[in-house]
């Protein structure tokens, strides 16, 4: 499953980088203009650019012919003195050779591609060449210089706030981690996926950062969690009609039914994703779903359908020049099969085969040598034997004089027998005695020891319930110390949401404000639901989601409508079945109106999501901070409270992240509740 779900998520990543191959028509448009242009004689960048653009359509299972484009198109490109079509070509081109597997070749033209547009300052054919050096680089199992590349084209990205780019960096670097069997890492890059796609609301990207964390879980065997990933993934697929990542999905979900032990449901959405596959033309990536059905074919013992899915799947692989990793996996199913129908001639031969592919030190030569020094040693071995047999009569009539000195030695040797038979019946005798006196002793000693062992398992006994009650104590000693440290920091948070309050009520009631009435009876509204649950240890999530809704509500009355923008944005399916410790994201919320509305000279931008999904809490908060900012006066408590909180309600359930620069302060919580 781990080998699978890295083959799924190194394509999802090169399906990232290009979004979907072409359909024919868009082929067939891209002919038209390369036709007209060579009938009509006319070179210029449109030229190239339509033959970049083919080539790009042909990488994946036309590669001789795409990889004939760009050279062409790079030609023309450099004759042109077109800088851009000719850095584009060779990102092209290096692509193609990865799909080959040619990867020196491909490093090569990559970072010509990379060098050429860091002279031109073109960022982003840099960010582009990064990704492919990052995509060649995972291929070859070079994971740590892949994320060097990935973490350069993140960087860049950021830089110009390409949230499209960031997503597609973000999970390349989740997918580098998880091959390196970093899940946690791997998890929170996809997450960062998922935030960018959910803010910029582009489904396709969602999907694919749900799709991913599934292949994560999926490696971690939480199957559950695995499955729930794929099939929102899938849904969203299916809503854009993106037919070909829409099959992906079924494919992992077949693969998880699979290691589950539900066969049918697993063949169910294997033959789903085959469909699909045929129907849209797809050459290369049907092949895992082949050896995939015939794989759960294999374990219901239905031997003779395995064998025609094998079969097609090494056919494809051949005939699609896909590459050697996928042949090898191909191969090795089909062999698999071959063995369990009992056909082991074949199955050796399909097995050689794979190794052959497999591994690069095998070749055919090596192989077909092996084998003729095999022919000749058996042919050697044979000639022995012919030897053998002509010196066989010799050896027989040597055989009868020695039988004969034998019978005379062995009449010797029955004599010998029968004067020593006497001598050792009355050493038996002795030797009996001596056996019963040996063994009434041994009898006393084993006895002895018997009762020192239950003595010595009696006091074990008193041992382990004396440590198993010296745990229960322990435990039960640092669990009041949890829950005491609990209260004391859920005291904490009173007093300083009332202090900063106050303090906005009587800046505005200073300057006479008519908004102060409304705010006293916002607060007298807020210091009830302070009152009535701030000694419960779990609250409604949607009754918090209310109490901060009035707090924000309260804030806003204090300031400028022409110069703020407060946004609160929640996305929360069932609000009356999670629960969660109270005044838990208070502090985010009133540290980002303390310090982006510092003053009401400059623009205020505020922005506050929930999401739940599941039992996951996706938590944000975003402010901007005014350009002539001085921190208010503050006592440090509330971040400081709430941190320590987070470490004892949810002990390896969260994960908190802090980020402020010059203009903005930005936070980002996860909770599993």
């Amino acid at each position: 499953m781990q080998r699978f779900a890295w083959i799924c998520s190194v394509y999802g990543a090169l399906l990232f980088l290009h979004p979907a191959h072409a359909q024919q028509s868009d082929i067939d448009s891209l002919l038209r203009v390369i036709r007209q242009h060579e009938a009509s004689g006319l070179v210029d960048t449109s030229l190239v650019r339509a033959l970049n653009g083919l080539a790009f359509d042909y990488d994946g299972y036309k590669s001789d012919s795409a990889l004939a484009l760009v050279i062409k198109a790079h030609t023309l490109a450099e004759r042109l003195g077109y800088t851009r079509g000719g850095i584009i070509s060779w990102i092209y081109m290096g692509n193609i050779y990865e799909t080959q597997g040619q990867y020196n070749n491909a490093l090569s033209v990559l970072f010509q591609a990379l060098d050429l547009a860091t002279t031109t300052k073109d960022t982003s054919l840099i960010i582009k060449a990064h990704n492919s050096l990052g995509i060649v680089y995972a291929d070859k199992g070079e994971f740590q210089s892949a994320l060097t590349h990935y973490f350069s084209s993140l960087k860049l990205a950021e830089a110009k706030r390409d949230s499209s780019i960031m997503s597609i960096s973000a999970n390349n670097i989740a997918a580098s981690y998880q091959k390196l069997n970093r899940p946690t890492e791997s998890l929170r890059y996809y997450r960062y996926a998922f935030t960018i796609a959910e803010l910029t609301k582009r489904t396709r990207e969602i999907a694919f950062a749900l799709g991913n964390m599934g292949l994560v879980y999926a490696d971690e065997n939480q199957n559950d969690s695995a499955l729930l990933m794929f099939r929102e993934a899938y849904q969203k697929f299916k809503t854009i009609g993106d037919r070909r990542m829409e099959a992906t999905q079924l494919v992992s979900i077949g693969v998880v039914y699979r290691r589950q032990g539900g066969y049918t449901q697993s063949l169910e959405a294997l033959g789903e994703a085959l469909v699909i596959q045929k129907d849209i033309g797809e050459r290369i990536y049907h092949i895992e779903t082949l050896f995939s059905i015939a794989q759960t074919l294999l374990l219901v013992r239905r031997h003779t359908e395995a064998l025609v899915y094998a079969r097609r799947a090494v056919d494809s692989a051949e005939a699609t020049s896909a590459k050697k990793i996928v042949l090898g996996d191909a191969l090795g199913v089909l062999s698999m099969v071959y063995d369990s129908l009992g056909r082991y001639k074949e199955a050796l031969a399909v097995h050689q085969r794979m190794a052959i592919v497999r591994d690069s030190m095998l070749t055919e030569e090596s192989l077909n040598k092996s084998m003729q020094l095999q022919a000749e040693y058996e042919a050697e071995k044979k000639d022995v034997q012919i030897l053998a047999m002509t010196k066989d009569g010799e050896l027989r009539n040597k055989e009868r004089v020695w039988m004969s000195a034998l019978a005379i030695a062995l009449a010797v040797v029955v004599l010998t027998l029968v004067s020593f038979y006497r001598l050792k019946i009355r050493s038996e005798k002795k030797a009996k005695k001596l056996a019963l006196f040996l063994e009434e002793k041994n009898g006393e000693i084993l006895r002895q020891q018997e009762v020192l062992e239950e003595q010595a398992r009696e006091i074990e006994q008193i041992n382990n319930e004396l440590q198993g009650k010296y745990l229960v104590l322990e435990q039960q000693m640092n669990l009041q110390t949890d829950y005491t440290e609990l209260r004391i920091l859920n005291k904490l948070v009173h007093p300083h949401f009332l202090f900063n309050t106050l303090n906005s009520i009587y800046a505005l009631s200073l300057i006479q404000s008519p908004k102060t009435p409304s705010m006293m009876l916002k607060l007298a509204d807020l210091m009830r639901y302070l009152l009535v649950n701030s000694e419960r240890d779990e609250v409604s999530l949607k009754d918090e989601v209310a109490y901060l809704e009035n707090y924000i509500t309260l804030e806003k009355l204090r300031l400028n409508e022409n110069t703020a923008q407060v946004r609160f944005k929640y996305q929360i399916n069932d609000l009356h079945s999670p629960y969660v410790p109270p005044l838990l994201f208070l502090p985010f919320v009133e540290n980002a109106f303390k310090h982006g509305a510092a003053t009401q000279t400059d623009d205020i931008h505020i922005s506050i999501e929930f999401v739940l999904q599941g039992n996951e809490i996706f938590f944000y908060v975003y402010n901007t901070k005014p350009l002539s900012f001085q921190s208010p006066t503050s006592t440090n408590t509330g971040l400081a409270n709430v941190r320590k909180r987070l470490q004892i309600l949810f002990p390896e359930r969260h994960d908190l992240q802090i980020e402020e620069t010059i203009s903005t302060f930005e936070v980002r919580l996860w909770i599993r509740l």
